[in-house]
């Protein structure tokens, strides 16, 4: 999926995506156990951009230990402009979802 921003055979996937006006992206990771993860995130994400407006949101573990891998993964995430929110703040992402979706 994510090889028609970045180049072919790349096998990352998004874990959801939906469209109004321009696209959003939602992927799971976790800031204490996916730097890796966060890395490939943050470079097709980047790619993603460059195909025009999107917005990325990570939903991420809840209270993680404070470590430096995980201040590193937060980090990475902000500086590459996508949204980290705790998986425990997931209803008003629903919530911002459905609203901008119209569905009832």
């Amino acid at each position: 999926w994510a090889q028609r921003f970045t180049y072919p055979g790349d096998p990352f996937r998004i874990h959801y995506a939906y469209r109004n006006g321009a696209p959003r992206y939602i992927h799971m990771l976790s800031l204490e156990h996916s730097v890796q993860q966060a890395k490939v995130l943050a470079f097709t994400f980047e790619r993603m951009r460059g195909a025009g407006a999107a917005h990325m949101t990570a939903v991420v573990e809840n209270d993680p230990r404070p470590l430096p891998t995980v201040q590193f993964t937060r980090r990475l995430l902000e500086e590459s402009r996508i949204e980290v929110l705790p998986v425990d703040q997931i209803q008003g992402l629903v919530r911002r979802i459905r609203q901008e979706l119209n569905i009832t």
